[in-house]
């Protein structure tokens, strides 16, 4: 029944990150703490890398922000409402639900009535807004989706979701597995991209559970501290386009 705190926070907040982000593009050179270090800003050069639930939220970002046009989606995913049971971050809150709703076949319901209020902000409802169908005075985005496979707090499924739902994000070849109903895109691709980082895990098995250990450990934080990863981050960023920086092996640590 207090969930609608948690949303109207999560509309409080992206609200405030699009006149930061401005804020950075237009006032930031001009603070005295800045001017007095004689750096030059270059003030065309703004754009958006969020990892985790900055991944997850900065497809709504992108779909809002007028002065962003390219952006980095770290270990990403969309659709809370099932995202949240397959996450290992989620067992504690899960717990929680189940001492006042003992009968586990009641939590879709429950969950789905929240979500009822959170989609305005989820960035399933955002996606399709941030290429195909930009808001109004709103240009048209491009983000790069780097996933780490296996990961046991975010569903790389929801990923391969939005690349066939005809919202602007390609699967970009070498992906690991077939996607039902999509062609792999290519290399290299201007606009917007799936890459998948194996670390040697599994796919993640059938199911909305969280994955159980692996001997490799969860590879959620694995992908930004990849030079090769970051390579093709920078360059997407810089230049829009995404390039192959895993020599057709599923962008495996090796």
């Amino acid at each position: 029944s207090r969930i609608v705190w948690f949303t109207e926070r999560m509309h409080q907040g992206h609200m405030e990150y699009t006149i930061l982000s401005r804020g950075v593009q237009q006032q930031f050179a001009s603070l005295p703490e800045v001017a007095a270090l004689g750096r030059t800003i270059d003030t065309d050069a703004l754009y958006y890398s969020g990892i985790s639930q900055g991944g997850i939220c900065g497809a709504t970002v992108m779909s809002l922000t007028r002065d962003i046009t390219r952006g980095h989606l770290g270990v990403p995913g969309m659709n809370y409402n099932l995202l949240l049971e397959r996450s290992v971050d989620f067992n504690p809150y899960l717990s929680v639900i189940m001492i006042n709703y003992p009968d586990r076949f009641q939590t879709p319901v429950i969950m789905e009535m929240m979500h009822l209020l959170w989609q305005k902000v989820d960035p399933v409802t955002h996606y399709r807004h941030i290429t195909v169908e930009p808001f109004p005075e709103t240009p048209a985005h491009h983000v790069l989706l780097a996933q780490a496979q296996y990961d046991y707090q975010v569903a790389p499924l929801t990923n391969e979701i939005a690349a066939r739902s005809n919202v602007g994000v390609a699967l970009m070849e070498h992906y690991g597995r077939d996607v039902d109903l999509v062609t792999p895109q290519s290399y290299p691709h201007n606009g917007s991209g799936l890459i998948n980082y194996n670390f040697g895990d599994p796919w993640a098995p059938p199911g909305n559970i969280p994955p159980e250990e692996h001997e490799n450990g969860d590879p959620h934080s694995k992908p930004r501290r990849q030079a090769h990863h970051n390579e093709q981050m920078v360059h997407f960023l810089r230049t829009g386009e995404i390039i192959d920086v895993c020599g057709g092996d599923e962008c495996t640590p090796e």
